[in-house]
């Protein structure tokens, strides 16, 4: 009888997990820091026709207590989760951070980069869930090497 209640504990119901679809309009303040560098995003507006383009403010900054050599070539990625679940990103590949020369990042000091998200190709109304990450990989001297990830935030798209 015991063996039955083990068997039949282990069969039971499984769970199919739903995807993750966006709900929280504006900032999610949810960002994760690492080695004392945060990026925060901003967007230049809550809401947009599909079609228009968005522009992002990232603030790179280090809230550490120590002073931070940021590499000059981090990969910046911009992903963003559309209403439906769906996820998509977009490398920045506009310029790199300071023209690949390593700056030196003072406590409380910040560098401020801009990203552009073109919205034609989306195909549905709703709340799209935008995120900035900042990586830089160990090997380039005495920079920063890790992994910041930033605070979500919820823009809405309307249909032309």
């Amino acid at each position: 009888m015991a063996g039955l209640v083990v068997v039949l504990g282990l069969t039971g119901c499984g769970t199919v997990q739903q995807a993750y679809k966006p709900d929280h309009l504006g900032n999610l303040s949810d960002d994760e820091m690492d080695s004392g560098i945060r990026i925060t995003l901003s967007p230049d507006k809550y809401r947009a026709r599909i079609g228009d383009p968005v522009t992002f403010k990232l603030v790179i900054q280090n809230v550490g207590t120590e002073p931070v050599w940021l590499p000059g070539d981090p990969e910046l990625l911009l992903t963003w989760v559309y209403p439906d679940g769906r996820r998509d990103n977009l490398i920045r590949g506009d310029k790199p951070l300071s023209d690949s020369v390593a700056v030196l990042l003072k406590p409380g000091q910040q560098r401020i980069e801009h990203s552009v998200v073109t919205t034609y190709y989306f195909d549905r109304s709703g709340i799209h869930e935008f995120r900035a990450i900042l990586t830089a990989h160990a090997g380039q001297g005495q920079s920063w090497a890790g992994r910041a990830i930033s605070n979500g935030f919820g823009v809405f798209f309307e249909a032309n």
